[in-house]
């Protein structure tokens, strides 16, 4: 049987470079059609994404309940407001990424719990950047996140340079890749877990009564892979990078217009 006359039990979607641009914050209007087509065909859907949870939740607010979200990268799975999985960042220490991360000029870090992030940005434009944004709170130092009660779930690299942050990639691989999850998420973004998308779609799968056979994944960037690769059918986006397609079945140029026609057939 091809896959497009198959009928997926979830269908998983990144959020940045996939259903939104870069920088972006708003849902292409079409997805409300395909949303609306998911639910009468009685096909899961889920936002997988290395966002938080709180979010996530204002993409498509008026169907939060009927969303399942695998947020900060596979670290954490929430449906109808309670919590599936948690997965806290514990090897290797978070203060000890937080640290490295001090320690270049243009990169600041970002500590995520399940509905905050705790940061001391050092750029102006940062600041106010995250001054505006619901459950982000700021530190005096990094040994200020040992008051944090919540479980660490994420620590991302933010990166000024002008070349994003594929150095600083390497660089950390290097060095904590054998302990936790180090993925590129947006052009100038590092994420640290220790979990990863494949893995949570894989857990969710498990107590849903499927398997990831059954899953249709999309998505565009390296934290996207490992989901890419365990789906029982996967697509890049176009502008993604050759390695994210070669994990891929196919690759698409506008995603919308691909699942009305899946959906539609």
């Amino acid at each position: 049987m091809k896959w497009t006359e198959r009928k997926f039990k979830l269908i998983a979607c990144d959020v940045d470079g996939t259903l939104v641009p870069e920088g972006e914050n708003e849902l292409d209007p079409r997805f409300f059609e395909i949303f609306r087509l998911m639910q009468e065909k009685g096909i899961l859907f889920s936002f997988v994404s290395g966002r938080q949870y709180r979010d996530l939740t204002s993409l498509a607010p008026d169907s939060n309940q009927e969303i399942i979200f695998v947020a900060a990268n596979g670290s954490v799975v929430i449906e109808k407001d309670e919590i599936i999985t948690e997965i806290p960042l514990t090897n290797p220490d978070p203060l000890l990424i937080c640290h490295d991360i001090n320690q270049f000029d243009d990169t600041d870090y970002f500590v995520s719990t399940v509905n905050n992030f705790y940061a001391n940005p050092r750029d102006q434009e940062t600041r106010d950047w995250m001054s505006e944004v619901p459950g982000s709170i700021f530190i005096d130092k990094i040994e200020d996140l040992e008051n944090i009660k919540d479980s660490i779930v994420k620590v991302s690299l933010q990166s000024n340079h002008e070349n994003g942050a594929d150095e600083y990639l390497h660089c950390f691989k290097e060095k904590w890749g054998h302990l936790c999850q180090v993925e590129r998420s947006g052009y100038g973004w590092v994420d640290f877990t220790n979990s990863d998308k494949g893995a949570a779609l894989s857990k969710l799968s498990a107590l849903k009564n499927f398997d990831m056979d059954d899953v249709m994944a999309f998505g565009d960037n390296s934290n996207d892979q490992t989901m890419l690769r365990l789906a029982g059918f996967s697509a890049a986006m176009a502008d993604s990078a050759p390695e994210v397609q070669a994990d891929a079945d196919i690759v698409v140029e506008d995603l919308y217009q691909y699942l009305l026609d899946y959906l539609n057939n």
